[in-house]
């Protein structure tokens, strides 16, 4: 794999971000690293000078120089709301990490946390942003692939993969088209739903309640901008029938629905997400 090394100076938005995170925190050295968001915004400001906002911090060890205690120490400090137990993030290598573990080629990037503070992207990371198009790995594909050959011992993580991953790519498309950046999908040979009766709809709406959390708080209370056209993205890729949605009512019926199916799917963090009538989930576990 090709990386690209970027210097704090060409994403300065995003290092001041992290480094305000970070004044509590003592950085170790270049094993542990800022993945997932944080850094995906760092990739932004370098290929489009577009500065996003960090909402959490997502921490990724690399190597064994990082024990499991100062990583859960390193979490808590920087996600101070967050208190659940943390899983530990680890990988022998940036490679591994951006070839197994990430869903999208605009999500192979990492901030190293040592004294210089360097954002690593692979190539084709950057041509991904540049281009602002969001593309499945060859690493979730050929995972997706593999369940479906999988047969019925893997069926039930096809089935999710399936939904799941172009799920994913309308709501980075959703979250960025809202925020004025007009990003395009191209799930290249990923397997997706062909009609609305195959979409797994606990994870249409695991993406709508992430993405009127990030409505609120990038535009404030009662916001749908990003959700109406995530859901307006589901029905492009023929993954809900529903009908379209522009009005508060309307997408909070779009959660009930889902929710009545999977009570087990708890919409939470946003006025919309508290508009739902939340019902108790019995022993059903999604399909």
């Amino acid at each position: 794999m090709i990386y690209s090394y970027f210097s704090p100076d060409l994403f300065p938005g995003t290092y001041q971000a992290i480094t305000t995170r970070f004044d509590t925190v003592k950085a170790l050295n270049d094993s542990i690293a800022v993945y997932g968001g944080g850094a995906r915004s760092g990739l932004l400001e370098v290929t489009l000078g577009v500065r996003r906002p960090i909402r959490d911090v997502d921490l990724v060890a690399i190597g064994d120089a990082v024990t499991d205690e100062q990583y859960t120490q390193m979490h808590k400090l920087l996600n101070p709301s967050d208190y659940t137990e943390p899983h530990v993030e680890r990988h022998p290598d940036l490679e591994t990490l951006f070839k197994d573990r990430l869903d999208f080629t605009m999500n192979q990037v990492a901030i190293l946390l040592g004294a210089r503070r360097v954002l690593v992207a692979s190539t084709l990371a950057v041509e991904a942003c540049r281009d602002r198009l969001i593309v499945p790995t060859e690493g979730r594909i050929r995972e997706t692939k593999k369940f479906e050959a999988g047969g019925d011992e893997t069926a039930k993580q096809y089935l999710r993969n399936r939904t799941n991953v172009p799920a994913r790519a309308a709501y980075f498309a959703a979250v960025f088209r809202a925020a004025g950046l007009d990003f395009d999908i191209d799930l290249l040979d990923h397997p997706r739903p062909t009609n609305p009766e195959e979409s797994h709809s606990f994870f249409l709406g695991l993406m709508v309640r992430k993405s009127l959390m990030v409505d609120e708080a990038e535009r404030g209370p009662g916001d749908i901008t990003a959700t109406n056209i995530l859901i307006e993205l589901y029905r492009e890729l023929h993954m809900t029938a529903s009908p379209k949605t522009q009005t508060l009512e309307d997408v909070v019926k779009f959660c009930q629905d889902i929710h009545e199916q999977h009570p087990h799917l708890k919409f939470y963090g946003s006025v919309v997400a508290a508009l739902i009538q939340h019902i108790e989930a019995d022993t059903q576990t999604s399909r």
